[in-house]
């Protein structure tokens, strides 16, 4: 009987860690910044950090990116005072819960955005150009 209840707590342990709140981050600049220049963070940052493009329009961009048999897809929202990062769709495997009171998936979509939103900081603090490619790694005009 003892076995049965650490083997049983041990699983709801390990379904507790594997999942966590969805991060949504919105990040604000401190000051009015040129709109090209955090449109210029947003696609650096997402060459840099590995996420195709799948869509843009004007002051939105959709990409996706795919780890360990995972994907996800986010749209990334960007004006002169900051971006937002919003989960657009992922596969079974993270989880995504959106019904609950707070939405949850899987830590390893969090880690992704997270990466993701301070890649574009160090980008934009660096003013670095972007290099994007395509969603079959062809170089695209940025605008």
């Amino acid at each position: 009987m003892k076995a049965m209840l650490v083997l049983a707590m041990s699983g709801l342990m390990a379904c507790s860690w594997s999942s966590a709140g969805l991060l949504e981050p919105r990040t604000d600049l401190p000051g009015p910044t040129p709109v090209r220049a955090v449109a210029d963070a947003v696609y650096s940052a997402a060459s840099e950090r590995g996420w195709d493009i799948v869509e843009q329009r004007a002051g939105v961009v959709l990409m996706t990116t795919s780890a360990g048999g995972h994907d996800a897809t986010v749209a990334v929202e960007y004006d002169r005072r900051g971006w937002s990062i919003f989960h657009v769709r992922s596969s079974p495997g993270l989880k995504f819960r959106p019904h609950s009171q707070r939405p949850s998936i899987h830590r390893r979509y969090n880690l992704w955005v997270s990466k993701l939103d301070q890649a574009i900081w160090r980008a934009l603090s660096e003013g670095r150009r972007p290099v994007r490619r395509s969603r079959h790694n062809r170089p695209e005009p940025l605008y």
